[in-house]
């Protein structure tokens, strides 16, 4: 969908809730050192690793404490929690919510179970992938086993 689409779903959403969207102009500018603390943290958030995500928490939160209105700020502070092997989800809420209150994001519970697993919800509904909750393992099954799943995600695909 190009961004002519995008824009008239947004407006059509933006109208169900009745809220009025405003078109701010782009920013041009951002303080270097406040722009490197970002990088910084998006490197880590890239790395995806439970250890980089405490780091990369408090690199965005400089970011948003020196800069208020550098979105992107704010977007890699909830990823960064939202990426937390979080216990707890009553304090994850809390944390998310504590943090970032304009853009809360969902965290991740992997303690939980493994139902929990960004592999496993992102893959849902893709054919001839096959969660096995016994082993707690995530496989592909091959072509042959599940044509049905193909043909109609082909078609699917096809119809638009």
């Amino acid at each position: 969908m190009g961004p002519y689409g995008e824009a008239k779903i947004a407006a059509q959403v933006a109208q169900e809730l009745k809220v009025r969207l405003i078109h701010a102009p782009a920013r041009t500018t951002i303080d270097p050192a406040t722009y490197e603390l970002y990088l910084q943290g998006r490197g880590l958030l890239a790395r995806h690793t439970p250890g980089d995500m405490p780091e990369a928490i408090r690199l965005f939160e400089r970011v948003t404490a020196k800069d208020p209105d550098f979105a992107p700020g704010h977007v890699g502070l909830a990823l960064a929690i939202g990426s937390m092997p979080h216990q707890d989800s009553l304090a994850a809420l809390d944390q998310i919510l504590g943090a970032c209150p304009q853009a809360p994001c969902w965290p991740q519970l992997p303690a939980l179970g493994f139902q929990e697993n960004m592999m496993v919800q992102f893959s849902e509904g893709i054919p001839c992938i096959r969660v096995d909750w016994e082993k707690n393992k995530l496989y592909f099954a091959r072509p042959e086993d599940c044509p049905e799943e193909l043909a109609q995600a082909i078609q699917a695909g096809m119809k638009g």
